[in-house]
């Protein structure tokens, strides 16, 4: 008999603690996701792109929380903005919109390899170690095409002869490409021979072409 009263006792005992323990420390009672629109855009020279965060509290308690946003960039004159750096409260299954996240490209020194990664972390006010996500934001430079010839000038020539014009092909767009020129446009009564295949180049160079 003494021995079931005190194994009594002890059960009864740990029923009391477990019916006193706080809600909030049952398990999943603060957890938090981040989500964004389009987590990698690109973006010209010179542009501003937007990126729109959504913060959903996936826990069973109403919580707040910190934004904190971290940065790696080349080259290193990037812009980046974050809307706003912590919530009210939000409540539980409950979402916030609006949070925004703006990244501007640098108008010069810029080419296709240029980027700039934005991670933004999401922590819960309540439950820190336990309550936290984040978000990798990518914004590339956005490829551009483009070519310039250069003006060969005016040249003389007598009736029945030929002349050759020289001139320089220029990649005016941020990525390699390559042209194929030809002759479009001949007054009547005379001809031209163009044919000439750049190849591949690099952006801002230049190839000459006869």
């Amino acid at each position: 008999l003494p021995i079931a009263m005190i194994a009594l006792m002890v059960i009864s005992a740990f029923a009391v603690m477990i019916y006193h323990l706080p809600y909030g420390e049952s398990a999943g009672a603060y957890d938090v996701s981040v989500s964004v629109d389009n987590a990698s855009k690109e973006v010209a020279a010179g542009s501003t792109i937007t990126f729109q965060i959504t913060i959903k509290n996936e826990g069973t308690n109403a919580d707040r929380y910190n934004l904190n946003m971290t940065v790696a960039k080349s080259p290193s004159t990037w812009q980046h903005t974050l809307s706003q750096t912590s919530t009210g409260q939000i409540s539980s299954g409950a979402s916030l919109t609006g949070i925004i996240v703006q990244v501007r490209a640098p108008s010069t020194g810029v080419d296709i390899s240029s980027y700039c990664y934005v991670t933004i972390k999401v922590t819960s006010q309540t439950d820190a170690k336990n309550s936290t996500a984040s978000v990798l934001l990518t914004a590339l430079i956005k490829r551009s095409y483009g070519v310039s010839i250069s003006d060969p000038g005016i040249k003389r020539m007598n009736p029945g002869g030929s002349v050759v014009y020289s001139f320089n092909v220029k990649n005016e767009g941020n990525d390699q490409d390559g042209y194929q020129l030809e002759a479009v446009t001949v007054p009547t009564g005379f001809s031209a021979s163009v044919n000439f295949d750049t190849g591949k180049f690099a952006a801002g160079s230049t190839k000459a072409a006869t």
